[in-house]
């Protein structure tokens, strides 16, 4: 073997495909990949890799938030109205939309975010306000 693991690692590196990198190096791709196995070997890695998990796993509440239907919407729609200026707003399916949740779970999760809800017409129409001091003063111009 005339290349050494960090020659082989480096192209990889560089290139981002065991091919581009075995031409770089003037190998066939098959001929760079079975270099690129036994280097790894000796040196006592993985063969597939050397990723390495970055932490002793994830939390419950990481999972709660991702899996739970309810927290999960429930999470992305406090994301969604914090990235909301504070004196912007936006109707129910712009904030679902902005959330990545459908309607259904948005109204699942209402009530938690009442401060920030103002509801604009007899039909029930709703916006959601970029802060609840926001909500307070549209809900003061509505009653004028």
């Amino acid at each position: 073997m005339t290349h050494t693991l960090e020659e082989l690692e480096t192209a990889l590196r560089k290139y981002r495909c065991k091919a581009k990198a075995a031409k770089s190096l003037g190998l066939a791709s098959t001929t760079y990949r079975r270099y690129l196995i036994k280097a790894r070997q000796s040196a006592g890695l993985s063969v597939f890799g050397t990723a390495v998990p970055k932490s002793n796993g994830r939390s419950l509440e990481e999972f709660s938030k991702t899996f739970n239907r309810a927290d999960a919407a429930s999470f992305r729609v406090a994301e969604a109205l914090r990235a909301l200026r504070a004196d912007g707003w936006l109707y129910d399916r712009e904030l679902a939309k902005l959330a990545s949740v459908s309607c259904q779970e948005l109204a699942r999760v209402r009530a938690e975010f009442e401060d920030r809800i103002v509801v604009v017409n007899q039909a029930g129409r709703r916006v959601w306000a970029g802060s609840a001091e926001m909500a307070a003063k549209m809900r003061a111009a509505l009653h004028e």
